[in-house]
Protein backbone atom coordinates (compact mmCIF):
# COMPACT_ATOMS: atom_id res chain seq x y z
CA UNK A 1 0.00 0.00 0.00
CA UNK A 2 1.49 3.37 -0.59
CA UNK A 3 2.44 6.31 1.66
CA UNK A 4 -1.07 8.32 0.53
CA UNK A 5 -3.03 5.87 0.75
CA UNK A 6 -1.91 4.69 4.09
CA UNK A 7 -2.05 8.27 5.08
CA UNK A 8 -5.44 8.66 4.65
CA UNK A 9 -6.51 5.17 6.60
CA UNK A 10 -9.78 6.33 8.39
CA UNK A 11 -7.24 4.31 11.90
CA UNK A 12 -4.88 7.51 11.68
CA UNK A 13 -7.77 9.79 12.25
CA UNK A 14 -6.59 8.46 15.73
CA UNK A 15 -2.87 9.45 15.73
CA UNK A 16 -4.27 12.71 14.50
CA UNK A 17 -6.45 13.28 17.29
CA UNK A 18 -3.61 12.51 19.72
CA UNK A 19 -0.98 14.72 18.31
CA UNK A 20 -4.14 17.51 18.53
CA UNK A 21 -3.91 17.23 22.33
CA UNK A 22 -0.48 16.84 22.64
CA UNK A 23 1.15 19.36 24.98
CA UNK A 24 -2.59 21.00 26.10
CA UNK A 25 -4.07 21.22 29.12
CA UNK A 26 -8.34 19.67 29.22
CA UNK A 27 -9.48 20.50 25.80
CA UNK A 28 -13.07 21.61 25.60
CA UNK A 29 -14.95 20.81 22.48
CA UNK A 30 -18.27 21.44 21.21
CA UNK A 31 -20.99 18.79 19.55
CA UNK A 32 -19.61 20.35 15.82
CA UNK A 33 -16.01 19.39 16.67
CA UNK A 34 -16.65 16.02 18.01
CA UNK A 35 -18.31 15.61 14.62
CA UNK A 36 -15.59 17.53 12.67
CA UNK A 37 -13.27 15.29 14.94
CA UNK A 38 -14.65 11.64 14.52
CA UNK A 39 -16.39 12.02 11.55
CA UNK A 40 -19.54 10.86 13.46
CA UNK A 41 -22.76 12.82 12.81
CA UNK A 42 -23.80 15.00 15.63
CA UNK A 43 -27.53 13.51 15.24
CA UNK A 44 -25.74 10.49 16.01
CA UNK A 45 -23.64 11.89 19.21
CA UNK A 46 -27.02 13.34 20.37
CA UNK A 47 -28.85 9.65 20.31
CA UNK A 48 -25.95 7.96 22.16
CA UNK A 49 -25.94 10.71 24.21
CA UNK A 50 -29.83 11.42 25.20
CA UNK A 51 -30.90 7.76 24.61
CA UNK A 52 -28.55 5.89 25.96
CA UNK A 53 -26.32 8.40 28.27
CA UNK A 54 -23.02 7.30 27.19
CA UNK A 55 -21.75 11.07 26.99
CA UNK A 56 -22.03 13.35 30.14
CA UNK A 57 -21.36 16.63 28.28
CA UNK A 58 -20.79 19.97 31.29
CA UNK A 59 -21.66 23.36 30.94
CA UNK A 60 -19.20 26.46 31.13
CA UNK A 61 -20.49 28.96 33.20
CA UNK A 62 -22.50 30.47 30.72
CA UNK A 63 -24.61 27.66 30.25
CA UNK A 64 -23.02 26.32 27.51
CA UNK A 65 -22.39 22.82 27.33
CA UNK A 66 -19.02 20.81 25.92
CA UNK A 67 -17.43 17.70 26.18
CA UNK A 68 -13.55 16.76 27.07
CA UNK A 69 -10.68 14.36 26.12
CA UNK A 70 -12.44 11.70 28.00
CA UNK A 71 -15.89 11.91 25.98
CA UNK A 72 -13.34 12.24 22.90
CA UNK A 73 -11.51 9.11 23.79
CA UNK A 74 -15.27 7.33 24.69
CA UNK A 75 -16.81 8.37 21.19
CA UNK A 76 -14.43 7.26 19.67
CA UNK A 77 -14.49 3.63 21.40
CA UNK A 78 -18.61 3.24 21.22
CA UNK A 79 -17.91 3.83 17.30
CA UNK A 80 -15.47 1.43 17.08
CA UNK A 81 -17.71 -1.24 18.92
CA UNK A 82 -20.74 -0.32 16.71
CA UNK A 83 -19.03 -0.31 13.63
CA UNK A 84 -18.23 -4.48 14.81
CA UNK A 85 -21.26 -5.07 16.13
CA UNK A 86 -22.11 -4.61 19.08
CA UNK A 87 -25.45 -3.06 19.46
CA UNK A 88 -25.65 0.19 21.36
CA UNK A 89 -27.84 -0.59 23.91
CA UNK A 90 -25.41 -3.62 24.82
CA UNK A 91 -22.52 -0.97 24.95
CA UNK A 92 -24.51 1.32 27.07
CA UNK A 93 -25.31 -1.50 29.54
CA UNK A 94 -21.15 -1.83 30.22
CA UNK A 95 -19.12 0.61 32.30
CA UNK A 96 -16.06 2.15 31.34
CA UNK A 97 -13.41 -0.13 31.82
CA UNK A 98 -15.57 -2.64 30.53
CA UNK A 99 -15.45 -0.33 26.88
CA UNK A 100 -11.98 0.23 26.85
CA UNK A 101 -11.33 -3.90 27.22
CA UNK A 102 -13.68 -4.53 24.62
CA UNK A 103 -12.57 -1.86 22.16
CA UNK A 104 -9.11 -2.95 22.77
CA UNK A 105 -10.15 -6.59 22.23
CA UNK A 106 -11.41 -5.11 18.81
CA UNK A 107 -8.32 -3.44 18.13
CA UNK A 108 -6.13 -6.43 18.64
CA UNK A 109 -8.29 -8.32 16.52
CA UNK A 110 -8.39 -6.09 13.27
CA UNK A 111 -4.39 -5.18 13.33
CA UNK A 112 -2.74 -6.46 10.65
CA UNK A 113 0.84 -5.10 10.10
CA UNK A 114 1.36 -3.78 6.72
CA UNK A 115 5.55 -4.85 8.02
CA UNK A 116 6.62 -7.37 10.72
CA UNK A 117 9.15 -4.62 12.19
CA UNK A 118 6.40 -2.45 14.03
CA UNK A 119 5.90 -4.46 16.38
CA UNK A 120 9.87 -4.52 17.50
CA UNK A 121 9.88 -0.61 15.97
CA UNK A 122 7.18 -0.20 19.06
CA UNK A 123 8.88 -2.60 21.88
CA UNK A 124 12.02 0.08 20.96
CA UNK A 125 9.68 3.02 21.57
CA UNK A 126 8.33 1.61 25.21
CA UNK A 127 11.88 1.21 25.95
CA UNK A 128 13.19 4.26 25.27
CA UNK A 129 15.90 2.66 22.75
CA UNK A 130 17.30 5.02 21.08
CA UNK A 131 19.79 2.87 19.33
CA UNK A 132 17.50 0.39 18.79
CA UNK A 133 14.95 2.95 16.98
CA UNK A 134 18.24 4.37 14.84
CA UNK A 135 19.34 1.06 13.46
CA UNK A 136 16.06 -0.31 12.64
CA UNK A 137 15.42 3.07 10.93
CA UNK A 138 18.36 2.92 9.17
CA UNK A 139 18.64 -0.65 8.06
CA UNK A 140 14.77 -0.49 6.82
CA UNK A 141 15.74 2.45 4.63
CA UNK A 142 18.62 1.07 2.95
CA UNK A 143 16.23 -2.16 1.71
CA UNK A 144 13.28 -0.06 1.28
CA UNK A 145 13.83 3.57 0.36
CA UNK A 146 12.16 6.83 2.00
CA UNK A 147 9.05 6.39 0.68
CA UNK A 148 7.97 2.57 1.28
CA UNK A 149 10.00 2.99 4.83
CA UNK A 150 6.91 5.67 5.48
CA UNK A 151 4.23 3.97 4.94
CA UNK A 152 4.80 0.29 5.37
CA UNK A 153 6.49 1.14 8.87
CA UNK A 154 6.53 4.65 10.15
CA UNK A 155 2.32 5.45 9.31
CA UNK A 156 1.24 2.13 10.85
CA UNK A 157 3.48 2.60 13.85
CA UNK A 158 2.13 6.20 14.24
CA UNK A 159 -1.19 4.05 14.02
CA UNK A 160 -0.66 2.17 16.40
CA UNK A 161 0.40 5.35 18.97
CA UNK A 162 -2.70 6.51 18.40
CA UNK A 163 -4.62 3.07 19.32
CA UNK A 164 -3.17 3.79 22.44
CA UNK A 165 -3.72 6.61 22.71
CA UNK A 166 -7.75 5.64 22.01
CA UNK A 167 -6.79 3.11 24.63
CA UNK A 168 -5.57 5.64 27.58
CA UNK A 169 -2.87 3.30 27.72
CA UNK A 170 0.37 5.75 26.15
CA UNK A 171 2.62 7.99 27.34
CA UNK A 172 3.02 11.56 25.96
CA UNK A 173 6.73 11.27 27.14
CA UNK A 174 7.34 7.52 24.22
CA UNK A 175 5.90 9.58 21.84
CA UNK A 176 7.73 13.23 22.22
CA UNK A 177 11.21 10.55 22.07
CA UNK A 178 9.85 8.68 18.97
CA UNK A 179 8.60 11.91 16.64
CA UNK A 180 12.14 13.54 17.96
CA UNK A 181 14.31 10.52 17.09
CA UNK A 182 11.58 10.15 13.68
CA UNK A 183 12.47 13.51 12.92
CA UNK A 184 16.28 13.96 13.06
CA UNK A 185 16.67 10.29 10.61
CA UNK A 186 14.43 12.29 8.22
CA UNK A 187 16.44 15.22 8.51
CA UNK A 188 19.28 13.49 7.85
CA UNK A 189 18.60 11.46 5.16
CA UNK A 190 17.09 14.82 3.21
CA UNK A 191 20.14 16.77 3.74
CA UNK A 192 22.06 13.42 1.96
CA UNK A 193 20.64 14.22 -1.15
CA UNK A 194 22.04 16.65 -3.53
CA UNK A 195 20.38 20.16 -3.70
CA UNK A 196 19.06 21.35 -7.39
CA UNK A 197 20.64 24.29 -9.04
CA UNK A 198 18.02 24.96 -11.36
CA UNK A 199 14.69 23.59 -11.53
CA UNK A 200 10.93 24.21 -10.72
CA UNK A 201 10.72 26.11 -7.18
CA UNK A 202 8.57 23.92 -4.68
CA UNK A 203 7.59 26.08 -1.42
CA UNK A 204 6.86 23.94 1.81
CA UNK A 205 4.75 25.40 5.22
CA UNK A 206 2.33 24.46 7.41
CA UNK A 207 0.29 27.27 8.84
CA UNK A 208 0.55 29.43 11.92
CA UNK A 209 -0.99 26.99 14.16
CA UNK A 210 0.42 23.89 12.86
CA UNK A 211 3.28 21.70 14.25
CA UNK A 212 2.80 18.32 12.95
CA UNK A 213 5.19 18.36 9.92
CA UNK A 214 6.25 14.85 9.87
CA UNK A 215 4.31 13.89 6.50
CA UNK A 216 5.27 17.54 5.02
CA UNK A 217 8.87 16.52 5.52
CA UNK A 218 8.67 13.80 3.74
CA UNK A 219 7.13 15.57 0.81
CA UNK A 220 10.11 17.29 0.71
CA UNK A 221 12.25 14.35 0.34
CA UNK A 222 10.53 13.22 -2.76
CA UNK A 223 10.50 16.73 -4.16
CA UNK A 224 14.43 17.12 -3.76
CA UNK A 225 15.24 13.28 -4.76
CA UNK A 226 12.92 14.16 -8.17
CA UNK A 227 15.21 16.87 -8.24
CA UNK A 228 12.66 19.93 -7.85
CA UNK A 229 14.29 22.46 -5.66
CA UNK A 230 12.50 23.06 -2.54
CA UNK A 231 12.16 26.31 -0.27
CA UNK A 232 11.36 24.66 3.33
CA UNK A 233 9.56 27.12 5.80
CA UNK A 234 8.44 24.21 8.09
CA UNK A 235 5.93 24.50 11.01
CA UNK A 236 4.03 27.44 12.84
CA UNK A 237 4.42 30.17 9.74
CA UNK A 238 2.23 33.36 9.87
CA UNK A 239 0.49 34.00 6.75
CA UNK A 240 2.26 37.29 5.89
CA UNK A 241 5.77 35.41 6.21
CA UNK A 242 4.32 32.75 3.52
CA UNK A 243 3.16 35.97 1.69
CA UNK A 244 6.81 37.85 1.38
CA UNK A 245 7.90 34.02 0.23
CA UNK A 246 5.48 33.41 -2.33
CA UNK A 247 6.03 37.46 -3.68
CA UNK A 248 10.44 37.26 -3.77
CA UNK A 249 10.44 33.87 -4.93
CA UNK A 250 7.39 32.89 -7.42
CA UNK A 251 7.01 29.24 -6.49
CA UNK A 252 5.80 26.95 -8.85
CA UNK A 253 3.80 25.21 -6.58
CA UNK A 254 3.04 24.91 -2.92
CA UNK A 255 2.99 22.24 -0.64
CA UNK A 256 1.18 22.19 3.09
CA UNK A 257 -0.75 19.85 5.36
CA UNK A 258 -3.51 20.37 7.67
CA UNK A 259 -3.33 17.51 10.81
CA UNK A 260 -4.13 19.54 13.63
CA UNK A 261 -7.65 20.39 14.39
CA UNK A 262 -9.40 23.34 13.16
CA UNK A 263 -12.85 24.79 13.02
CA UNK A 264 -14.77 25.19 9.33
CA UNK A 265 -14.25 29.01 10.20
CA UNK A 266 -10.13 28.80 10.60
CA UNK A 267 -9.75 26.34 7.95
CA UNK A 268 -11.40 28.81 5.79
CA UNK A 269 -9.96 31.48 6.63
CA UNK A 270 -6.42 30.37 6.44
CA UNK A 271 -7.48 28.44 2.49
CA UNK A 272 -8.99 31.97 1.66
CA UNK A 273 -5.73 34.05 2.19
CA UNK A 274 -3.35 31.53 0.15
CA UNK A 275 -5.49 31.50 -2.37
CA UNK A 276 -5.59 35.72 -2.06
CA UNK A 277 -2.06 35.40 -3.00
CA UNK A 278 -1.45 31.72 -4.61
CA UNK A 279 -3.02 30.45 -8.29
CA UNK A 280 -5.30 27.71 -6.98
CA UNK A 281 -3.29 25.11 -9.50
CA UNK A 282 -0.12 25.99 -7.22
CA UNK A 283 -1.46 24.16 -4.35
CA UNK A 284 -1.24 20.96 -2.98
CA UNK A 285 -2.73 19.91 0.13
CA UNK A 286 -2.88 17.32 2.50
CA UNK A 287 -3.68 15.76 5.76
CA UNK A 288 -6.95 14.73 7.73
CA UNK A 289 -8.45 18.40 8.32
CA UNK A 290 -7.95 19.21 4.76
CA UNK A 291 -10.18 16.00 4.14
CA UNK A 292 -13.09 17.33 6.21
CA UNK A 293 -13.03 20.68 4.56
CA UNK A 294 -13.03 19.27 1.17
CA UNK A 295 -16.04 21.90 0.02
CA UNK A 296 -13.37 24.75 0.89
CA UNK A 297 -10.51 23.74 -1.50
CA UNK A 298 -10.96 24.95 -5.09
CA UNK A 299 -11.15 22.07 -7.12
CA UNK A 300 -7.95 23.21 -9.27
CA UNK A 301 -6.21 22.39 -5.93
CA UNK A 302 -4.63 19.09 -5.89
CA UNK A 303 -5.62 17.24 -2.92
CA UNK A 304 -2.58 15.03 -1.61
CA UNK A 305 -5.10 11.57 -1.45
CA UNK A 306 -2.74 8.51 -3.11
CA UNK A 307 0.66 7.84 -4.74
CA UNK A 308 -0.30 9.49 -8.32
CA UNK A 309 -0.59 13.13 -6.38
CA UNK A 310 3.02 14.50 -7.36
CA UNK A 311 3.27 12.25 -10.64
CA UNK A 312 2.32 15.00 -13.07
CA UNK A 313 5.13 16.99 -11.65
CA UNK A 314 7.58 14.24 -11.02
CA UNK A 315 8.21 12.79 -14.70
Amino acid sequence: MSLYSLIHLKSLLLFNIFLTNLNMKENRYSIKDLENLTHIKAHTIRIWEQRYGLLQPQRTDTNIRYYADKDLRKILNVNLLYANGFKISKIAALNEEQILKAAESVIDAQRKASSDQVPTLMNFIMKLDESGISNMLNEAYKSMGMAQLYSEVIIPTLVRIGELWQLNTLSIAHEHFFTALLRNFIVTKLNGLAIPKKTKKVVFFLHAEEEHEMSLLIYHYLFRKHGLKGIYLGPNLPMSDLIVVIEQEKPDFVVTNFVKYLSEIEFKEIIDEIYTHLDPEQLFIGGGQAMSYTNLISKKSRLITDSNSFNEIFV
